[in-house]
Formats: structure tokens, C-alpha cells, sequence
């Protein structure tokens, strides 16, 4: 079982820019999770599909990650990096 608390150092929240988030599979119904492959995703895929909805992305090269991952990029805007 993980623990349900986290200590942090009073230094490492001082200088600001911490950010905390959290996801797991037990934040989801497992109804809700099952319907993830045979109908949330075809569902989404088709809405891109039909220009419904639309994903922000820019391209940089996989060789490329540690300028990637410093590279700072509009809310939103989704990084793909590519072989």
C-alpha cells in the first residue's frame, strides 16, 4: 500500500514554482475505466478525426529532449517528439 502523506523540506517550497499533482487508477471508476479502450478512445479519436476537436502539438526530435524538455511552450500546447 502507498502512503496517503508526503513530508517536504520547508526550502524546497520556498522558492515557489512547486507544483503537486496526483493521479492513480483509484481516482477513476472502475466502470468508467473500463470504458476507456472500446468507447472513450475510439469516441475522442473519431471527434479528432472530424476537426471536433483539435490538439495543439510541436514537433522537436527525439535527439533533441533535453532542449525539448526546457523549452517553454503555451498552456495547452503539447510536446511530440519524434525519431
Amino acid at each position: 500500500m502507498k502512503p496517503s502523506h508526503a513530508q517536504l523540506v520547508q526550502c524546497s517550497l520556498g522558492g515557489g514554482g512547486v507544483q503537486l499533482l496526483g493521479q492513480g487508477a483509484g481516482s477513476v471508476p472502475k466502470e468508467a475505466f473500463a470504458r476507456v479502450l472500446p468507447e472513450i478512445l475510439p469516441a475522442v479519436f473519431g471527434l479528432l478525426e472530424r476537426g471536433v476537436l483539435s490538439v495543439e502539438t510541436v514537433v522537436r526530435p527525439l535527439a533533441g529532449v533535453a532542449e525539448a524538455w526546457v523549452e517553454p511552450t503555451s498552456s495547452g500546447v503539447r510536446t511530440v517528439l519524434v525519431p
